[in-house]
């Protein structure tokens, strides 16, 4: 539900001692830029994410909750809960565009709860051994102030999501993996990532559905020389969620995005 570049404060509390195994909280307060630069998703084309010249409200400050309920090694049940206090928005009654977006125009409730399993059984064999499972449930809510609108609406507008994949031993190599993972997500779905990492923008992120399957690898056996055969693809169903712009109200459409990435890396 976040992925931004932000500067902040934080502090972790380790739990395992008092409340549950693996347990923990962290705790961010911070503040990050509007986002209101046009990105590949809009009429302008591509800019960098940055502060627009015509943005009146300059900052975005937000508290983050996360950490884990429980972690053996093997299970993983973990959670987030981020509040936006002055999301982004427009005034009602008016276009949301030039002057009228950007604005301080209420506050954004972002949940999520996720399990991963590492490991299927308990030392049934390797293949089960080395295998990992993981889904995740999330909501967005936008709440907007009196006399402002957020994603189109003056009433609170509400999203969910879901997540889901798997990692398996590739049986070619050493140590190589090959991955499959869905992502789901509802018209009024509006997570706050700014930071992509793939040119189609953020895959958690869609309305619609997206699909991407992976195969990562040693080349020659060799730690330090990894590579990656990577497939990505993306419907979106309602108007892609890009920088959590809040003014933008999420429409019909049907759009397709798909990304193929192969590259060799040499660490050293």
């Amino acid at each position: 539900i976040t992925n931004m570049e932000v500067d902040a404060a934080m502090f972790r509390l380790d739990l395992s001692k008092y409340v549950l195994p693996g347990s923990y909280v962290k705790m961010v307060y911070g503040r990050a830029h509007t986002g209101g630069i046009e990105t590949l998703y809009d009429n302008q084309g591509y800019a960098p994410y940055a502060q627009g010249e015509s943005d009146a409200d300059e900052n975005v400050d937000f508290f983050i909750a996360l950490g884990s309920i429980y972690n053996n090694g093997q299970y993983n049940l973990m959670f987030e809960h981020a509040s936006i206090f002055n999301t982004k928005g427009a005034e009602a009654g008016l276009p949301a565009k030039g002057t009228n977006k950007s604005l301080d125009a209420g506050t954004a409730y972002l949940d999520a709860l996720s399990f991963q399993m590492t490991g299927v059984g308990d030392m049934v064999n390797d293949f089960l051994d080395d295998t990992t499972l993981f889904a995740s449930i999330a909501r967005t809510q936008y709440n907007p102030d009196n006399n402002h609108q957020l994603l189109g609406s003056t009433e609170n507008s509400t999203g969910y999501s879901w997540w889901a994949g798997f990692t398996i031993p590739d049986m070619i190599s050493k140590r190589g993996k090959v991955g499959f993972e869905i992502n789901y997500g509802s018209k009024y779905w509006t997570p706050m990532t700014w930071a992509e990492d793939s040119v189609l923008g953020s895959k958690v992120a869609v309305r619609g559905e997206a699909y991407e399957a992976y195969w990562n690898f040693e080349m020659f056996g060799v730690k330090n020389l990894t590579g990656q055969l990577r497939y990505t693809y993306l419907q979106h169903d309602y108007t892609p969620s890009i920088r959590c712009a809040g003014w933008v109200e999420p429409k019909k459409v049907d759009i397709e995005a798909q990304d193929i990435r192969a590259f060799i890396r040499y660490q050293y």
